[in-house]
């Protein structure tokens, strides 16, 4: 390390990276990829170890994305230093593509020339060939990294660009003073609570639903249900019995097969026709149980995770049952979006606009940005946002009714009477006219 700080090359990189950074005609991306070219060419020098100018890397990047970042909303909300390395560790594992240039600093190593060698010493391969054919070959990773990083399907929205929508309306346009209008205001948000996310207001500090708090409630209320879940979950039981019973069925008649001292044709018939029909009823289980956990566990998405995906994706947003492998990947990495961003933004953003303790309706806000963020769905017309449909009326004046209509319409289902009959629950509750309900159903059939 004394030797690197003494070699003047280390300081020509970090010259050439401080002018890359500050340099404005180049996007983030053009100055990462040139960031990247930069340190793969530090491995030409003989003198720098590997592990040297990975580490080198990562603290320049570290560094550039959380102090250095030109979206200063970001540095100012992502103050924790477990966000700043988790937002790191997203950001260039996934948007950036830094694997691909740590393998091709790796490939041009000294230390993975001595492995290829040694693993190659059988044949006679000259070391300018194959220090040619490595070099080629980190030169091709390092390109498909960048090319995959400036066609990267999703791209995501800069946190000043996401902070717009707050600035459109601030925390304080709340009539938090006015005890009347703030009730008012807050029963409505409460209904649409309890339709889209249950947990919403039990949850005193988790954002998403990856956390304690968050499966606390959700098993508490899964217990307290007897009915449908008993069943199901019975039935679930039932599926992973029958599969066990194939498989020790499957090895009796392995067994049975071994001992026996002659081939019968007749009994290895018996054997392909039971294989066939163990692997069918195996498969036939198998999607059984994935449908019953993709139908539970895929609506679990929290009110902020739903409203930081909306603000955040610019492209690539994938929704529903994933059909191909591109499709898994986009939402697999979708779903690590909102469990890491949820919590980092609005803890940030509550903070950055000093919500005070006494006077913290900052939950509330959250729905009410939400409603004027979130598309809905009646039937055959879609509203984006749905607050579209009461024109510049402010949602405290919104009707009670109407509002439970459009609610049930974000999940983009049908709207029929059988659905809200199903939430007799919450219109108890908020004591909603049954009869206006059905009417405004039968207006958007």
């Amino acid at each position: 390390m004394e030797g690197l700080l003494t070699n003047n090359i280390f300081f020509v990189y970090l010259l050439g990276i401080l002018v890359i950074v500050n340099y404005e005609v180049f996007e983030k991306r053009q100055k990462i990829a040139i960031i990247y070219a930069c340190s793969f060419g530090l491995m030409f020098n003989s003198d720098l170890r590997c592990l040297i100018v990975i580490a080198l890397l990562l603290f320049i990047l570290f560094l550039y994305e959380e102090y250095l970042n030109e979206d200063i909303v970001k540095i100012k909300y992502v103050t924790k230093i477990r966000y700043k390395i988790l937002d790191f560790m997203y950001m260039y594992v996934i948007q950036y593509k830094l694997l691909y240039a740590l393998v091709a600093i790796v490939l041009k190593s000294n230390v993975c020339y001595s492995f290829v060698e040694s693993v190659l010493k059988e044949y006679d391969i000259g070391k300018a060939v194959l220090g040619n054919v490595l070099i080629i070959l980190s030169v091709l990773v390092l390109i498909m990294g960048v090319h995959k990083m400036f066609n990267n399907p999703v791209e995501l929205k800069k946190f000043n660009q996401i902070d717009q929508r707050f600035k459109e309306y601030p925390y304080y346009h709340l009539p938090l003073r006015d005890e009347r209008k703030r009730n008012q205001l807050f029963e409505k948000l409460e209904l649409v609570a309890d339709v889209e996310d249950y947990t919403y207001f039990k949850r005193k500090k988790s954002y998403s639903s990856l956390s304690l708090e968050f499966l606390k409630i959700v098993l508490k209320k899964k217990r307290a249900q007897k009915g449908k879940e008993v069943i199901e979950g019975g039935y679930l039981a039932w599926n992973m019995g029958q599969i066990l019973k194939c498989f020790a069925l499957a090895k009796n008649l392995f067994l049975s097969f071994v001992r026996m001292k002659h081939k019968c044709k007749v009994l290895w018939s018996l054997i392909r026709r039971s294989i066939r029909k163990i692997c069918f009823g195996v498969r036939d289980r198998f999607k059984r149980i994935m449908r019953w956990i993709w139908r539970h566990i895929r609506g679990y998405s929290t009110i902020e995770m739903q409203l930081i995906r909306i603000l955040a994706y610019k492209k690539g947003l994938k929704m529903g049952k994933p059909k191909n492998p591109q499709e898994v990947y986009l939402i697999l990495t979708r779903k690590i979006f909102e469990v890491i961003y949820a919590p980092m933004f609005f803890s940030g953003h509550k903070k950055y606009i000093n919500v005070s303790k006494e006077r913290d309706y900052y939950r509330y806000y959250l729905v009410y940005i939400y409603l004027h963020t979130v598309q809905t769905r009646l039937n055959d017309q879609t509203f984006a946002p749905l607050d579209k449909i009461f024109g510049n009326v402010d949602v405290i004046d919104w009707p009670k009714e109407a509002l439970f209509i459009i609610t049930l319409g974000l999940n983009n289902m049908r709207i029929t009477r059988s659905r809200v009959e199903a939430h007799w629950r919450i219109i108890d509750k908020y004591g909603l006219n049954w009869e206006l309900l059905f009417q405004l159903v039968d207006c958007i059939q």
